[in-house]
């Protein structure tokens, strides 16, 4: 076995000691084998720690065998390794980078709802406003899968409330959220101070997708929060129209109800 070969093994087996060793008697630490770099073995294995020392030690953190390969960074943030991100981001790497997917590297942090290497990506200075290849927002997205966590961490760090999704029939995340019934998104959204009254393509606000779904509770709260009754849908009819078309008494009583409180 090989100079080269010993240092993979004993980045495999997490052996300190002999990667110390190793790289004191003059290895190349980035030296590949079967077209890995010692700091793609130490990520895909989960050896966070042993990662960074390799960085520390002033490994190569953009080498790749393939150029489809995912880099040390797209590894990291697939793997959640908070440690390699951040420091992956502290030696220059761009938060905003695109990844093999296609898509920038804040969708992949924010897929399963988790806000670990979302939070470092933000430390990162990522733009949280940035659009995936559906034009869609990290938020927008985030709204409509209900990820509420997500959600507030964004919004915190200035994502826009009300992002305006042109391939997804202009709806904005209050209105995706609703749709879905996503109910505890939407009261976030509403403590950040997000526009009740936009319209979607078809007309509809987000009381209207709350219609739709016949959540009264949810309209309730809409309406409590300043959302307007009397806002028509693309073809000019109110909810109090489609209320009594539809013989909806509970509907038609809140609507009712709304228009006295405001008289």
């Amino acid at each position: 076995m090989n100079p080269q070969q010993q240092l993979h093994l004993a980045v495999r087996e997490n052996d300190m000691a002999k990667i110390e060793e190793l790289l004191s008697s003059g290895v190349d630490i980035n030296c590949l084998f079967y077209g890995w770099t010692p700091l793609q073995v130490a990520i895909n294995q989960g050896s966070e720690d042993l990662a960074v020392y390799l960085m520390e030690k002033g490994c190569d953190i953009h080498k790749q065998h393939d150029k489809n390969d995912p880099t040390a960074f797209e590894s990291a943030v697939k793997r959640r390794q908070a440690k390699v991100v951040k420091e992956l981001l502290g030696r220059g790497v761009d938060p905003n980078t695109v990844l093999n997917n296609q898509e920038p590297a804040i969708f992949l942090a924010i897929e399963d709802g988790r806000t670990e290497i979302l939070d470092v990506l933000i430390e990162g200075k990522a733009d949280v406003n940035i659009l995936n290849s559906q034009g869609e927002s990290p938020l927008y997205t985030s709204c409509r899968e209900g990820f509420v966590k997500v959600c507030q961490a964004l919004l915190e760090a200035g994502a826009d409330p009300n992002f305006v999704c042109q391939e997804d029939g202009d709806q904005t995340p209050l209105i995706v959220a609703t749709a879905h019934e996503q109910n505890e998104v939407v009261k976030v959204l509403l403590k950040h101070g997000c526009d009740l009254n936009i319209q979607d393509g078809d007309g509809w606000t987000a009381l209207w997708h709350a219609n739709s779904n016949s959540d009264v509770e949810m309209m309730d709260l809409l309406l409590k929060s300043g959302a307007s009754k009397d806002i028509p849908d693309a073809d000019g009819h109110s909810l109090l129209d489609e209320a009594r078309e539809n013989e909806d008494d509970e509907v038609i009583e809140l609507l009712t109800k709304f228009s006295k409180s405001w008289t």
